[in-house]
């Protein structure tokens, strides 16, 4: 791989290409390679001889995908220490040092260059703009001075499933001048504003009552569970008898019964 950057001045997605097509997996065994992978392992210190340890620390993540307070407690995520905290381990080494730093100072220049980087042009609706035929994002690009817009999984080494959208592009003037009219148009009727917020307020409100809920069945799931494990701990301590350990966990059963049809109500109406 460095070698392909060297010689070839192939760029991370380049690689990615190139590795697919002779057939090499994946660090994790996957067929699908990622620039960002890419990225990562060409720019790794670790292979010109030095490994960092403590790098980086445990903390709260900056997004919470549940609503859970102990796992909203958890420090889950990570953030880098000072660099004066990292603990330098040699190691073998792999790619001589001479080539790991020329390597970096060409995906420096391959970064620089890429289309992502270009500030030349304008695009108001990157990311805003859904491809109708695979739902991935629109993104911007230039062609020979014309600006456009076009699905951004048109290249599979971005999908995540590694299938290409359909060709398919839209000038940029073009589509920007439709929402700007629709946007104008929307502007000159302000009732039609104030239904939408509203619409969409209640949406939101319906969405933190089921979260409410979710959460509550969340806690008495459980609190269930630490009731199983209490009796069955009491069971095997000898200070309950069998009777008595099936009677206490037949009525959790029937209670964890309970909570589970009663969240997928909830999930029905919801829905």
């Amino acid at each position: 791989m460095y070698r392909l950057v060297l010689e070839e001045r192939l760029s991370t997605r380049g690689l990615a290409r190139h590795l697919e097509a002779r057939g090499i997996p994946t660090p994790r065994g996957a067929n699908q390679w990622s620039p960002t992978t890419i990225d990562r392992i060409l720019r790794n210190p670790v292979y010109r001889g030095t490994f960092f340890y403590q790098r980086a620390e445990s903390a709260l993540p900056s997004k919470r995908l549940s609503t859970d307070l102990y796992k909203q407690s958890r420090k889950t995520g990570s953030k880098p220490r000072p660099q004066g905290d990292w603990i330098e381990i040699p190691v073998p080494i792999i790619v001589d040092e001479p080539v790991w730093n020329t390597v970096q100072g060409q995906l420096s220049q391959n970064s620089l260059h890429s289309p992502r980087n270009n500030k030349r042009h304008g695009y108001l609706l990157r990311g805003l703009v859904r491809c109708p035929r695979c739902g991935g994002a629109y993104t911007g690009y230039s062609q020979k001075g014309n600006r456009g817009y076009r699905c951004q999984r048109r290249d599979p080494t971005v999908s995540s499933t590694g299938q290409r959208c359909k060709p398919g592009a839209v000038s940029a003037q073009r589509l920007e001048d439709a929402v700007w009219d629709a946007i104008s148009e929307s502007l000159q009727e302000p009732q039609l504003l104030a239904e939408e917020y509203r619409r969409r307020l209640a949406e939101n409100a319906g969405g933190q009552l089921f979260a409410e809920e979710r959460k509550k069945h969340g806690i008495a799931l459980k609190r269930v569970a630490a009731q199983e494990d209490w009796v069955t701990e009491a069971y095997v301590s000898g200070t309950m008898d069998l009777d008595r350990y099936k009677e206490e966990m037949d009525k959790l059963k029937s209670h964890r019964q309970e909570l589970d049809r009663s969240q997928r109500e909830i999930d029905q109406r919801q829905g």
